[in-house]
């Protein structure tokens, strides 16, 4: 028993030493050019969620892509309606997962629409990071009732009075709008198309037998494929832009 179990403990650390090794050999990260744009032109949603989140054990499924109102005549735009059950405050937004990596010139860019019977007080844009850091831009009393364009870049985000900067891992981003008073009989609704945001993320590698569909709004990629109990599995892939392959994780 003894004999096993300190066998056991060395392919223990035997594996963590593994790891630890292949993961300090892909620093520095091998980055490349990356721009996400989301135009919602065939009603897809691209992984955006609703935000704020639903606060009761339901799922709130009252948002998707609309035909009218669009920006500058566009298929579609995603729309988001919130009916007021009192005259209190509201909330209403989008949010989506990121995985890419800030740059000198990162900029989000999108067009913001409110239908109702006021503006919103606040529209707050936020970028959520891997370390847990959340950096903030609001945009005091957007106007209601027609496109509002921005065009925001990342120093103006800003955490205790910090800039976010170049470099920076972002994990999330948010939109969120709100209201302090609203009319109970209606319904507040924000649309958003044409959202853009650029940077740099981690080089991949691209399947080529068998092929494979990239998923980007869900950061992940699935293989055409399908292997049954007994298959021989085979891959082979090659990276980005045909780099030497130096490092594997």
């Amino acid at each position: 028993m003894k004999i096993i179990s300190f066998v056991h403990r060395a392919v223990i650390f035997i594996s963590l030493f593994f790891i630890a090794t292949i993961t300090d050999a892909q620093k520095p990260l091998d980055l490349t050019p990356y721009t996400l744009l989301d135009d919602f032109e065939t009603g897809e949603l691209y992984g955006w969620e609703p935000y704020p989140y639903s606060q009761d054990i339901g799922f709130d499924a009252l948002y998707f892509a609309r035909s009218s109102p669009t920006y500058k005549n566009s298929r579609f735009s995603l729309a988001r309606p919130v009916k007021a059950s009192d005259a209190t405050e509201l909330y209403q937004g989008f949010t989506k997962r990121l995985n890419f990596y800030t740059v000198n010139d990162t900029r989000i860019k999108a067009a913001i629409y409110f239908q109702s019977d006021r503006a919103p007080a606040n529209l707050e844009l936020s970028l959520g990071t891997f370390a847990g850091k959340r950096y903030l831009h609001n945009i005091p009393k957007p106007a209601a009732n027609q496109w509002v364009e921005i065009d925001v870049p990342i120093a103006d985000f800003k955490l205790n009075g910090q800039s976010l900067a170049a470099g920076e891992h972002i994990q999330v981003v948010t939109l969120k709008a709100d209201y302090p008073m609203v009319y109970y009989l209606y319904t507040y609704t924000i649309l958003m198309d044409n959202f853009s945001i650029n940077g740099e993320r981690q080089r991949q590698f691209t399947a080529s037998t068998p092929v494979s569909a990239n998923f980007n709004m869900f950061d992940v990629s699935i293989l055409n494929k399908h292997f049954f109990y007994g298959d021989m599995i085979s891959l082979v892939t090659t990276p980005e832009e045909d780099v030497p392959l130096q490092s594997v994780k």
